[in-house]
């Protein structure tokens, strides 16, 4: 491993860990650092929060106490039976089964939409209507709070720093089998990949994605980035408000 890749390394074990959850899936959490990154760019404190996709509950933790009102949302009983018993008398706290771009959520019922690792857990063809299901949720003066993977350059500008960025994330974020034996005996040692390239020849659900292009997306459901925290090149935390 370069000393680039290490640093990537070093930087990212202090805001995801590599775990397996409750329902058997090899995936990664938010840890505190990430968690308290996610809470300084809030501004809605005091009202309602929904956690969508909160696992065990660990991503919430900063906000407890500081909303009078936290739904976490999460498709798996095995997470929420987790986060049951970490949030155990905390009546401010409801915990429902659900998916996270499920049609029926509540509209305007949220001050704030929290999100870890969102988009690798939404088929590409839901995703836009996953956002305009958000967009709902969303009080109009109402802010998400999303942590995520997001190439956060221009990498058709950068194929160099694409390549070095693209063959990290398949080491480090494919699942360890699928990497050594479906990928690695086919990378090639002397090519720059490109971005064109991944798009082509990438099925659609494992394609990393870019800034530009989650905004065009947002964009669509009647969002827009309000501020970006790169904490490497392909990971960081965004504020995203209603149009």
């Amino acid at each position: 491993m370069d000393s680039q890749a290490q640093q990537w390394t070093q930087t990212l074990s202090r805001y995801v860990e590599r775990t397996i959850m409750p329902d058997g899936r090899d995936t990664f959490e938010s840890t505190p650092l990430l968690a308290q990154t996610l809470y300084r760019l809030s501004s809605r404190k005091g009202g309602s929060l929904a956690d969508l996709g909160c696992g065990t509950g660990k991503s919430f933790a900063p906000f407890v106490g500081q909303y009078a009102d936290i739904v976490g949302i999460d498709a798996d009983a095995a997470n929420l039976a987790a986060a049951r018993q970490t949030w155990a008398g905390h009546s401010e706290i409801r915990l429902v089964e659900g998916e996270i771009g499920q049609e029926d959520l509540p509209r305007y019922a949220a001050d704030t939409v929290l999100t870890s690792l969102f988009l690798h857990q939404i088929p590409p063809d839901r995703l836009p209507q996953a956002l305009k299901t958000i967009r709902r949720l969303l009080k109009p003066d109402g802010e998400w709070l999303m942590a995520d993977e997001l190439i956060l350059f221009d990498a058709g500008q950068d194929a160099a720093k694409f390549d070095r960025v693209y063959r990290y994330l398949l080491e480090h974020t494919v699942p360890h089998e699928v990497y050594e034996r479906q990928i690695k005996p086919y990378l090639l040692e002397n090519h720059i990949y490109t971005w064109r390239e991944m798009q082509e020849n990438t099925p659609p659900e494992y394609r990393f994605r870019s800034l530009a292009e989650l905004e065009k997306l947002l964009a669509e459901a009647g969002l827009f980035i309000e501020t970006v925290e790169e904490i490497t090149p392909f990971f960081g935390c965004l504020k995203i408000k209603a149009v």
